[in-house]
């Protein structure tokens, strides 16, 4: 019997260097990162938000922005990427999330056995209905 591979999310808190986009830190980090994860086997979706594509859609061609936008998600629901991709591991890399982000609702669980959680894959969950503000 084989185990399913795991399915990792990773988002970016910028645009990620895709062909024509120019990319900052926070998307460079999650690139880099989801590209480990891959050469270790795992399955990997990475994502990024669309308001700082949409900034920069002035300078770009149509086509380099029509490529990279069914890899977005936006600030407003980040969660809505959680629910479309439906990993079995969160990362949320690389940057600073927005205050009261919506993946606050999500109980964040090291992958990694006796290490604590920071910004590194983690599995995702759920918090109890108790601690949900």
């Amino acid at each position: 019997m084989s185990v399913p591979t795991p399915h990792v999310l990773v988002m970016a808190t910028e645009v990620v260097p895709l062909p024509g986009l120019p990319t900052v830190g926070g998307g460079l980090r999650g690139w880099i990162l989801a590209r480990g994860l891959e050469a270790a086997g795992l399955k990997v979706t990475l994502v990024f938000p669309r308001e700082p594509l949409d900034a920069l859609a002035p300078g770009l061609a149509d086509a380099d922005i029509a490529a990279a936008r069914p890899y977005t998600f936006s600030w407003a629901d980040p969660g809505a990427a959680i629910r479309q991709y439906t990993p079995t591991s969160l990362s949320a890399v690389a940057g600073i999330w927005r205050p009261n982000s919506a993946l606050a609702r999500y109980r964040w669980r090291s992958i990694w056995p006796g290490r604590s959680c920071s910004n590194s894959s983690t599995r995702i969950g759920r918090k109890p209905a108790s601690s949900r503000r």
